[in-house]
């Protein structure tokens, strides 16, 4: 799926290119930047993140550079370079705040709690998290709650924590994608 994702990415941004539109250059270049961070090739996302922000640079396309800075930072945590990534999530997180994008917003909000949430107390960031997910299933973001799901799991996995909560907020996670088809 990852191949597609990629193949249709660069299919976006070859057809930006012919028509000359940098705004959905950048775009393309920001969707397989994700979808090269996901099928695991770092370096060449990262390539394309850079690419995507020299493309952009001048340019006030609010809507495509804070997922750049997104994507950056979640490339920084994987490297080890947490301080780095948290400034790149705030810096996005900034950007999305005039953009009104919520469910960029909230992902970014999201890892931003994540990241705190394993290097300090957790409940918290818990509590943070909870609040995302319940917005985010007011208005049906199913990619919010399960990054949300997902975010808690990994801080109670690094927090060794063993919370009946947790388990509940699993559960009901996995009974959405499972009643969306994702599962």
């Amino acid at each position: 799926r990852y191949d597609d994702a990629i193949n249709q990415a660069l299919e976006s941004r070859h057809a930006a290119e012919r028509v000359g539109d940098v705004r959905f250059r950048g775009k393309g270049l920001e969707l397989e930047a994700l979808a090269l961070l996901f099928a695991g090739d770092y370096k060449v996302s990262e390539s394309r993140i850079h690419e995507a922000h020299a493309l952009l640079a001048g340019f006030e396309y609010l809507d495509v550079k804070p997922r750049l800075d997104w994507h950056q930072a979640r490339l920084a945590v994987i490297s080890g370079d947490l301080s780095g990534g948290e400034a790149l999530l705030r810096r996005a997180e900034l950007a999305l705040l005039v953009t009104g994008d919520r469910e960029d917003l909230w992902g970014v909000q999201i890892e931003l709690h994540r990241l705190a949430g394993t290097r300090e107390d957790s409940a918290a960031h818990f509590e943070a998290i909870r609040g995302l997910i319940d917005e985010a299933e007011k208005a049906g973001l199913l990619a919010v709650i399960f990054s949300g799901a997902v975010a808690i799991a990994e801080i109670s996995v690094h927090r060794r924590t063993q919370e009946l909560a947790v388990a509940s907020l699993l559960e009901n996670t996995l009974g959405l994608a499972e009643h969306a088809g994702m599962l």
